[in-house]
Order: C-alpha cells, then sequence, then structure tokens
C-alpha cells in the first residue's frame, strides 16, 4: 500500500488533509488528518513517508486527538513504535482531550469500551516509550 500512498502524494494530496467523518464538516472530535490515519493504521512506513512530504508529527488541533492519542484509543502498537523513535510526545493531550494516550489505551484494555477490542500490546508500548496515565 505505500505505493499507493506515494503515488497519491505525487499526484498532490495533501498530507495535511482533514476528514470530515461525523457532520461533514473538519469541526468534529471525530475527524482524523492524513497522519491520524497513518497512526491509526497501525502499519509502518506511512509515518515517514508523511513527514519526508512535509505533515507535523506534533499537531494538536482544537477539538482534536494528538497523533499519541489516536495511538491510545485504536490500539496501534506498531505506530506507537514507530512514534516513539522519532521522538513524539507519548504523553500529549490536546486541548480538548484532557487524557493521556496511555490514559486512553487503558481504558480500551481494561473493557470500558469492549467494541474496540483490548490493547495490551499498546499499552506496553506506551509504558515503554515513558507514557504515563
Amino acid at each position: 500500500m505505500r505505493p499507493v500512498a506515494e503515488r497519491l502524494i505525487e499526484l498532490g494530496a495533501d498530507v495535511h488533509e482533514w476528514d470530515n467523518i461525523d457532520d461533514g464538516t473538519t469541526n468534529s472530535i471525530h475527524s482524523f488528518n492524513v497522519m491520524g490515519y497513518a497512526v491509526a493504521s497501525n502499519n509502518a512506513g506511512y509515518i515517514d513517508l508523511l513527514l519526508e512530504n512535509g505533515a507535523e508529527l506534533e499537531f494538536n488541533e482544537p477539538k482534536k486527538y494528538t497523533a499519541p492519542q489516536i495511538l491510545g484509543i485504536m490500539g496501534s502498537e506498531v505506530t506507537t513504535k514507530e512514534l516513539c523513535d522519532l521522538g513524539a510526545n507519548m504523553n500529549s493531550k490536546s486541548a480538548y482531550i484532557n487524557h493521556t494516550p496511555l490514559f486512553l489505551a487503558n481504558q480500551r484494555n481494561n473493557g470500558k469500551h469492549e467494541w474496540y477490542g483490548n490493547f495490551p500490546e499498546t499499552v506496553q508500548a506506551l509504558k515503554d516509550c515513558g507514557g504515563y496515565a
């Protein structure tokens, strides 16, 4: 899939774009930008590609999750390790969501939101990277 992403960027895809998943606008808390989707995908290699093409690692938009918070919500241990290796703040909180990535991952892991599954690997990866609840 990376060749597809590379081709889309080559054709002019905006690495800063936000979706309009909930309400037809990008104002929703559940809107992700392209980096957010790369983080949530739990696939290696997309984050570097986006950074090479001008995306921001430490985005913090009002009423949005930070990239590390997305890890906690989606259970993405592969991309947790990638963000950690790139020096991302693994304890970042958004202005709107005042919870650390580890807190969010623990909530999922403890069955508070069982429809998303349990994330022991993400919890451990966040702890290994200095994450705290």
